[in-house]
């Protein structure tokens, strides 16, 4: 059996496989979702909405305040409520796959934990 050092060594010594084995996969589910949606988890932007939709066809569906002066209809309200459940659900299951503390002396083993967490969630999800 490998000692942790070792098998750390091994891990750092692969990890631009990792990368592009992460990367390809995360190609082959966007080239599936042929819907092209997708929920971004955001946080407040000033921008102007209108001119990204005219300019790149980018429709984004965002949750307005209560006493804004452009309400969506009932139904977008209910489907930006539903998107971002999902979004809060899947924060919730990766953040249940970490451990408490993820030890790591550089920023490089850091970045690798916590993409081999995201990369196995995905593969957990969408391939068994």
């Amino acid at each position: 059996m490998l000692s942790k050092s070792r098998f750390n060594r091994r891990i750092h010594s692969i990890f631009e496989l990792i990368i592009d084995l992460f990367l390809n996969t995360a190609d082959i589910i966007k080239r599936l979702n042929i819907s092209s949606e997708y929920i971004i988890d955001s946080f407040p932007v000033a921008t102007c909405e209108d001119i990204l939709h005219e300019a790149e066809s980018i429709k984004l569906m965002i949750a307005r305040k209560s006493n804004t002066k452009r309400p969506h209809e009932p139904w977008k309200n209910f489907l930006i409520a539903d998107s971002r459940k999902r979004v809060e659900t899947t924060f919730s299951q990766i953040s249940s796959m970490l451990p408490k503390r993820i030890h790591a002396v550089t920023v490089d083993g850091f970045l690798m934990k916590v993409i081999l967490f995201i990369f196995v969630f995905t593969i957990n999800e969408k391939f068994l």
